[in-house]
């Protein structure tokens, strides 16, 4: 299923560009680059956190319980 939408995603995106400016320059970067880009970084990041422990809560790391929700 991944690679029918990643192909899905060149053929919307072909030709478009997401533009911005760094110290005054403008840039671009193709709009299918872009997104992978964003979705590398938001992916990097919840690996991070995840290692980190950002997942646990104060409640389930002291009591042994899953989660607070849960009696």
């Amino acid at each position: 299923m991944r690679w029918p939408l990643a192909r899905l995603l060149l053929g919307v995106t072909a030709g478009t560009f997401a533009r911005f400016m760094v110290r005054g320059i403008r840039r671009r970067v193709p709009r299918a680059l872009s997104i992978t880009l964003s979705g590398f970084v938001l992916w990097a990041a919840e690996n991070l956190a995840t290692h980190m422990g950002a997942q646990r809560s104060r409640a389930s790391s002291t009591a042994g319980n899953p989660s607070p929700w849960i009696g």
